[in-house]
């Protein structure tokens, strides 16, 4: 996964993912997700006006808010080889626009998974992932009014801005 963002021609080696300790983890998320966040609360957070993250949703307002470390964005979020690989990998396919599908059996951790990679990339903000459950009684016309009423305007919106 380092490599993947290496354009040099020395490459480094893997690192050995089971000797790492939850702050490690966290080092090498705020390097490979480039986020601006400090890696733990101990390290300098600020304050900085008009936030790109906090811009242009509902009920959040562009006002001053405070940078989360990444400690507290995952305080309650326990690192394994396993659960971190999965977020990079969902993140690289999602960077490059492949699209994700998550099975598993019921409580496996999918959903959480994909709310702290969601989390980590929104300094915390747990309002821009947007979640449909999927069950038998589910219709076409749910799914499109979910995605017309909570997708497709952010979207629209985001597209604008960028």
């Amino acid at each position: 996964m380092k490599n993947c963002q290496n354009l040099s021609t020395d490459k480094s080696e893997f690192p050995d993912y089971k000797n790492y300790n939850n702050i490690d983890f966290l080092t090498e998320l705020k390097k490979i997700l480039n986020i601006k966040n400090p890696v733990t609360k101990s390290e300098n957070a600020k304050s900085i006006k008009n936030y790109e993250i906090d811009e242009g949703y509902e009920g959040e307002e562009n006002e001053e808010k405070e940078i989360k470390s990444i400690e507290e964005i995952t305080k309650n979020f326990i690192f394994t080889p396993d659960n971190f690989i999965k977020m990079i990998l969902i993140l690289l396919r999602i960077r490059a626009n492949i699209p994700v599908i998550m099975m598993g059996e019921t409580g496996c951790g999918k959903t959480l998974l994909i709310r702290k990679l969601s989390e980590l990339l929104n300094n915390g903000s747990n309002k821009k992932m947007k979640i449909l459950n999927i069950h038998s009684d589910i219709t076409d016309k749910d799914i499109i009014n979910f995605l017309e009423k909570n997708v497709i305007k952010d979207a629209e919106r985001f597209e604008k801005r960028n």
